[in-house]
Protein backbone atom coordinates (compact mmCIF):
# COMPACT_ATOMS: atom_id res chain seq x y z
CA UNK A 1 0.00 0.00 0.00
CA UNK A 2 1.42 3.39 -0.99
CA UNK A 3 2.15 6.11 1.57
CA UNK A 4 -0.52 8.37 0.08
CA UNK A 5 -3.12 5.61 0.34
CA UNK A 6 -2.14 4.83 3.97
CA UNK A 7 -2.43 8.53 4.78
CA UNK A 8 -5.87 8.71 3.15
CA UNK A 9 -7.08 5.66 5.13
CA UNK A 10 -5.70 7.11 8.36
CA UNK A 11 -7.35 10.48 7.70
CA UNK A 12 -10.70 8.85 6.86
CA UNK A 13 -10.53 6.76 10.05
CA UNK A 14 -9.84 9.87 12.14
CA UNK A 15 -12.75 11.76 10.56
CA UNK A 16 -15.15 8.86 11.15
CA UNK A 17 -13.96 8.48 14.75
CA UNK A 18 -14.45 12.19 15.43
CA UNK A 19 -17.92 12.16 13.86
CA UNK A 20 -18.94 9.13 15.94
CA UNK A 21 -17.69 10.80 19.12
CA UNK A 22 -19.62 13.97 18.31
CA UNK A 23 -22.80 11.98 17.66
CA UNK A 24 -22.45 10.18 21.02
CA UNK A 25 -21.84 13.51 22.80
CA UNK A 26 -24.88 15.16 21.20
CA UNK A 27 -27.06 12.15 22.02
CA UNK A 28 -26.37 12.63 25.74
CA UNK A 29 -26.20 16.44 25.93
CA UNK A 30 -28.30 17.55 22.97
CA UNK A 31 -31.63 19.38 22.81
CA UNK A 32 -33.62 16.77 24.75
CA UNK A 33 -31.51 17.12 27.91
CA UNK A 34 -32.20 19.91 30.42
CA UNK A 35 -29.31 21.68 32.15
CA UNK A 36 -27.79 19.45 34.89
CA UNK A 37 -28.97 21.79 37.69
CA UNK A 38 -32.54 22.08 36.37
CA UNK A 39 -35.39 20.96 38.67
CA UNK A 40 -36.94 19.50 35.50
CA UNK A 41 -34.63 16.52 35.93
CA UNK A 42 -36.60 15.36 38.97
CA UNK A 43 -39.66 14.70 36.78
CA UNK A 44 -40.64 12.78 33.67
CA UNK A 45 -41.98 14.55 30.60
CA UNK A 46 -45.51 14.65 32.01
CA UNK A 47 -44.42 15.64 35.53
CA UNK A 48 -46.72 13.96 38.01
CA UNK A 49 -49.05 12.81 35.18
CA UNK A 50 -52.22 13.40 37.18
CA UNK A 51 -55.70 12.81 35.73
CA UNK A 52 -57.24 16.11 34.55
CA UNK A 53 -60.39 17.35 36.22
CA UNK A 54 -62.58 18.08 33.17
CA UNK A 55 -65.83 17.16 34.90
CA UNK A 56 -65.93 19.64 37.79
CA UNK A 57 -64.77 23.19 38.32
CA UNK A 58 -61.84 24.28 36.16
CA UNK A 59 -60.68 27.55 34.68
CA UNK A 60 -59.43 28.18 31.16
CA UNK A 61 -56.17 29.97 31.92
CA UNK A 62 -55.58 30.78 28.25
CA UNK A 63 -56.77 29.57 24.85
CA UNK A 64 -55.64 29.92 21.24
CA UNK A 65 -57.49 29.41 17.94
CA UNK A 66 -55.90 27.50 15.10
CA UNK A 67 -54.56 26.50 12.78
CA UNK A 68 -52.55 29.69 12.32
CA UNK A 69 -53.21 31.38 9.00
CA UNK A 70 -56.13 29.13 8.11
CA UNK A 71 -58.99 31.12 6.54
CA UNK A 72 -61.31 29.79 9.25
CA UNK A 73 -59.47 28.86 12.48
CA UNK A 74 -61.84 26.05 13.43
CA UNK A 75 -60.02 24.59 16.42
CA UNK A 76 -59.30 25.80 19.94
CA UNK A 77 -56.54 24.63 22.28
CA UNK A 78 -56.92 25.51 25.96
CA UNK A 79 -54.69 25.45 28.99
CA UNK A 80 -56.95 24.47 31.88
CA UNK A 81 -56.38 24.50 35.63
CA UNK A 82 -58.35 23.51 38.70
CA UNK A 83 -56.01 25.52 40.95
CA UNK A 84 -53.78 22.55 41.77
CA UNK A 85 -52.92 21.08 38.36
CA UNK A 86 -52.75 22.31 34.76
CA UNK A 87 -53.39 20.40 31.53
CA UNK A 88 -54.00 20.96 27.82
CA UNK A 89 -57.43 20.39 26.32
CA UNK A 90 -58.34 20.48 22.63
CA UNK A 91 -61.78 22.03 23.00
CA UNK A 92 -62.62 21.89 19.30
CA UNK A 93 -61.35 19.14 17.01
CA UNK A 94 -62.36 18.44 13.45
CA UNK A 95 -60.27 15.38 12.56
CA UNK A 96 -59.17 12.12 14.22
CA UNK A 97 -55.61 13.03 13.17
CA UNK A 98 -55.53 16.19 15.36
CA UNK A 99 -52.88 16.04 18.10
CA UNK A 100 -52.39 17.91 21.37
CA UNK A 101 -49.73 18.33 24.04
CA UNK A 102 -48.46 20.81 26.53
CA UNK A 103 -45.08 22.14 27.52
CA UNK A 104 -44.04 23.04 31.06
CA UNK A 105 -41.04 24.76 32.58
CA UNK A 106 -39.74 26.67 35.58
CA UNK A 107 -39.06 29.68 33.35
CA UNK A 108 -41.49 32.29 32.03
CA UNK A 109 -40.61 31.93 28.35
CA UNK A 110 -37.91 29.34 27.76
CA UNK A 111 -36.17 29.96 24.46
CA UNK A 112 -35.11 26.42 23.62
CA UNK A 113 -36.45 22.92 24.23
CA UNK A 114 -33.91 21.73 26.81
CA UNK A 115 -35.40 24.28 29.19
CA UNK A 116 -38.88 22.72 29.17
CA UNK A 117 -40.56 19.33 29.15
CA UNK A 118 -43.15 18.33 26.57
CA UNK A 119 -46.05 16.18 27.73
CA UNK A 120 -47.40 14.41 24.66
CA UNK A 121 -48.04 14.69 21.76
CA UNK A 122 -51.07 12.49 21.74
CA UNK A 123 -53.65 11.94 19.03
CA UNK A 124 -57.14 13.23 19.77
CA UNK A 125 -58.30 9.60 19.64
CA UNK A 126 -56.42 9.09 22.96
CA UNK A 127 -58.52 11.84 24.55
CA UNK A 128 -59.09 15.58 24.31
CA UNK A 129 -57.03 16.27 27.47
CA UNK A 130 -53.41 15.56 28.37
CA UNK A 131 -52.29 14.32 31.77
CA UNK A 132 -52.04 17.08 34.37
CA UNK A 133 -48.98 18.54 36.07
CA UNK A 134 -49.09 20.33 39.43
CA UNK A 135 -48.88 24.13 39.09
CA UNK A 136 -46.13 24.22 41.77
CA UNK A 137 -43.71 21.50 42.86
CA UNK A 138 -43.06 20.19 46.39
CA UNK A 139 -40.57 23.02 47.00
CA UNK A 140 -43.26 25.59 46.11
CA UNK A 141 -41.64 26.61 42.82
CA UNK A 142 -44.24 27.85 40.35
CA UNK A 143 -44.35 26.23 36.93
CA UNK A 144 -45.13 27.77 33.55
CA UNK A 145 -47.27 26.06 30.91
CA UNK A 146 -48.45 26.36 27.32
CA UNK A 147 -50.92 24.19 25.44
CA UNK A 148 -50.32 23.20 21.80
CA UNK A 149 -52.13 21.38 19.02
CA UNK A 150 -51.33 20.24 15.50
CA UNK A 151 -53.70 19.59 12.63
CA UNK A 152 -53.14 17.07 9.82
CA UNK A 153 -51.70 18.30 6.48
CA UNK A 154 -55.07 18.53 4.72
CA UNK A 155 -56.31 21.06 7.35
CA UNK A 156 -53.24 23.32 7.50
CA UNK A 157 -53.03 26.94 6.45
CA UNK A 158 -49.80 28.58 5.33
CA UNK A 159 -47.91 27.34 8.41
CA UNK A 160 -46.49 24.07 7.12
CA UNK A 161 -46.27 22.43 10.55
CA UNK A 162 -49.97 23.02 11.34
CA UNK A 163 -48.97 23.72 14.96
CA UNK A 164 -50.51 26.40 17.16
CA UNK A 165 -49.92 27.14 20.86
CA UNK A 166 -51.07 29.39 23.66
CA UNK A 167 -48.65 31.81 25.29
CA UNK A 168 -46.78 30.66 28.40
CA UNK A 169 -48.74 31.24 31.64
CA UNK A 170 -48.25 30.38 35.30
CA UNK A 171 -51.50 29.51 37.08
CA UNK A 172 -49.59 29.67 40.39
CA UNK A 173 -48.56 33.27 39.71
CA UNK A 174 -44.88 32.59 38.97
CA UNK A 175 -42.55 35.43 38.09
Amino acid sequence: MSTARKLAVLLASAVLGFAGGQAAFLATTGPSSPKPDSPLLAYGHCGEALPPNDTTSFTVAISAPGPVGHPVPNRAIELRTDGAIAWAHLETSRDVLDRLWFDWSYERAPDSEPRWRQCGAQPITAGASTPGVRVADDAGRARWFRACAQVPPHHRGPRISGTFCTDWVSPAGGT
